[in-house]
């Protein structure tokens, strides 16, 4: 409940006309709530997963997911993002 009183300060805060299109809301909201060192660190957890000791491969494949989400924006594309989860696999 407090994050969305947050954002809706943030939001009410901001000057009257500084937002005239969706894309330039995503990127204030970017620079508010996902800090550069923030994204950096969900950033560095995507590309350096490792799969976990007790993880079926539903379970790995499902945190990798759940780390790509985390990070919006993240630009790593499809083929990059598989060859990070497979090279995370156990052998």
């Amino acid at each position: 409940m407090a994050l969305i009183r947050r954002e809706k300060d943030w939001l009410v805060a901001l000057a009257s006309g500084t937002i005239a299109t969706s894309n330039e809301l995503k990127g204030k909201c970017l620079e508010w709530f996902f800090l550069v060192k923030r994204f950096m660190d969900k950033c560095a957890e995507i590309t350096n997963f490792k799969q976990g000791d007790d993880k079926s491969l539903y379970g790995v494949w499902e945190h990798f997911k759940l780390l790509l989400k985390r990070c919006p924006d993240h630009s790593i594309d499809e083929l990059n993002q598989m060859q990070i989860l497979t090279q995370g696999l156990k052998g």
